[in-house]
């Protein structure tokens, strides 16, 4: 990366933030170990903030919150420009001072224009999950970490969007008669629940509603689907195995590890 020389000023106003970029810290203990560490020390030229001039503006690319309490505290701020033509990734470079959560990628790439990453927080937001199993769902899995290498670089894409919305919306109904089962477990079940041929997700509702007291919090995977083929086949003569075909399409999909998982 070639970069200018470290320049500094006390005029803040020359920088510009860029949307795509994480939100300034103004809380937490890292931010007020910040804040203390350059009462103590001043802005530190060894740890100048990166900057990008896009046409007359000068953009800060790494150091907006370096740059917010430098102003707080009326320091001069070091800076050092780089070659407008570098491409830039803002959330792998970000990563390198303070780990990034799933959020703060998909924040900034939807500021970016990147509209799957928004959809993923509305989606998250809507039926009240994780927004890292949002990202599982609508990417095919029911093991977010495998897609999440995509989601850190930007290149992650919708790819079932029907799926995502069955299984979440399974997930509602049930929590919307006992909350208890609100867990990430639960989420992988019925993942692998609605793969099965031929299952019939109202079957499992009306399982619940006259059972809800079955309806308790597990701590892992298989605790779930013996739960929900409890419910699935409650007042039924004829008994669907549930579990054996849940376990069958997840080895299928390369799902099944720890029971634990």
């Amino acid at each position: 990366m070639a970069t200018a020389i470290i320049e500094s000023t006390k005029d803040y106003s020359i920088f510009k933030l860029l949307k795509a970029n994480r939100g300034v810290s103004l809380v937490g203990q890292l931010r007020r170990n910040l804040y203390r560490s350059m009462q103590n020390y001043g802005f530190i030229d060894a740890f100048p903030i990166i900057c990008q001039r896009r046409g007359d503006e000068l953009y800060v690319i790494d150091g907006q919150t370096r740059l917010a309490i430098a102003k707080e505290l009326g320091l001069a701020v070091f800076y050092t420009v780089m070659s407008a033509d570098t491409k830039i990734n803002i959330p792998e470079l970000n990563n390198t001072s303070k780990a990034w959560e799933v959020r703060d990628y998909a924040e900034a790439y939807a500021k970016d224009g990147k509209s799957d990453y928004q959809e993923v927080i509305d989606f998250a937001a809507r039926h009240h999950i994780a927004l890292s199993a949002a990202v599982g769902l609508l990417g095919n899995t029911a093991h977010p970490g495998s897609v999440q290498t995509k989601f850190r670089k930007g290149t992650y894409c919708i790819t079932t969007r029907a799926l995502g919305e069955r299984v979440a919306t399974l997930y509602t109904r049930l929590a919307d008669i006992n909350s208890a089962v609100k867990t990430a477990f639960l989420l992988k079940a019925l993942f692998a629940f609605i793969l099965i041929p031929g299952i019939e997700d109202d079957r499992l509702i009306g399982g619940a509603r006259r059972k809800p007291e079955w309806l308790i919090k597990y701590g892992d995977v298989h605790g779930y689907l013996h739960m929900i083929e409890n419910l699935y086949n409650f007042g039924r003569s004829v008994k669907f195995p549930v579990q054996i075909e849940a376990v069958n399409v997840m080895q299928k999909r390369n799902m099944v590890g720890n029971p634990k998982s």
